[in-house]
């Protein structure tokens, strides 16, 4: 009888040491769930295709352990979609809420990557990552929505009271012409401040995916503000937003005043 107890107290044990182990406590972990993204796919600086993916990421904050999961994704020349998992990553410029990862290589669906890397900011939902395919093809990996730097990147973007920039880009069809929002916050436009003015292209316009990114020409915008109300006009906007070179720029004119602006991107 003892015997018997000591086996079944055995067994009890080696069960709870087992979900002990396989019980991951999310507060050990920096975990940004399934996200919609975009890649551009170009040889050189040529755009060759677009694709719609899901993209996930867990970083285990004790040792930057990194897992990427991209799924539903098109590989160039190819029909069926692929999921695959990528690790090994070297985590650099972490902070609370987001970091930077490089690998020299993986694999993917029959594919060799290279030249990996990408960034993650869980605050504001932003994912990107980029490689190149079989020594040929550079992939671009986005999501749809993303941020300006600022020069406080330990800080939230609700708390930053300097001027930063959100671009929005999305095409459910992923044609030749994407939709696209571009928020300036805390800017001042005419002798008014305003701590959010979304602009969004009207008329005649083109929202173009290009090898490295995008560009934006509208003649004529609509413009919405945060709180009251904005009389002016902003016309004649230009937009290049660079993935490579992680690089922005906006010209326009605001009630007929040029308003210009550069800077780098947080992805």
């Amino acid at each position: 009888m003892k015997k018997a107890f000591f086996i079944l107290a055995l067994m009890a044990a080696t069960l709870v040491g087992f979900t002990a182990c396989d019980d991951d406590d999310p507060a050990d972990y920096l975990t940004t769930d399934d996200t919609t993204v975009h890649a551009l796919i170009a040889r050189g600086d040529s755009l060759v295709s677009t694709s719609q993916a899901v993209m996930s990421a867990k970083l285990a904050k004790s040792d930057n352990d990194l897992e990427i999961n991209i799924k539903q994704f098109t590989f160039t020349g190819e029909s069926m979609t692929t999921d695959f998992k990528l690790e090994d990553f070297k985590v650099t410029d972490a902070t609370y809420h987001s970091y930077s990862f490089a690998q020299a290589s993986g694999n993917a669906g029959g594919h060799v990557l290279t030249n990996i890397s990408g960034h993650v900011d869980n605050e504001t939902q932003s994912l990107s990552i980029r490689f190149t395919v079989d020594g040929t093809y550079t992939v671009y990996i986005q999501t749809p929505y993303f941020y300006s730097t600022t020069s406080r990147p330990l800080a939230a973007y609700s708390s930053i009271t300097e001027s930063y920039y959100a671009f929005g880009f999305a095409n459910v069809g992923l044609g030749n012409t994407w939709s696209h929002s571009l928020v300036m916050h805390n800017v001042s436009l005419g002798n008014t401040s305003y701590s959010a003015v979304t602009i969004t292209p009207a008329g005649d316009y083109s929202v173009r995916a290009t090898g490295t990114g995008f560009t934006v020409q509208a003649a004529q915008t609509n413009v919405a503000v945060s709180s009251g109300s904005f009389t002016g006009t902003v016309t004649d906007l230009v937009e290049t937003v660079d993935l490579a070179n992680k690089t922005y720029s906006i010209d326009c004119n605001v009630s007929g005043t040029p308003y210009s602006r550069t800077g780098n991107l947080n992805i």
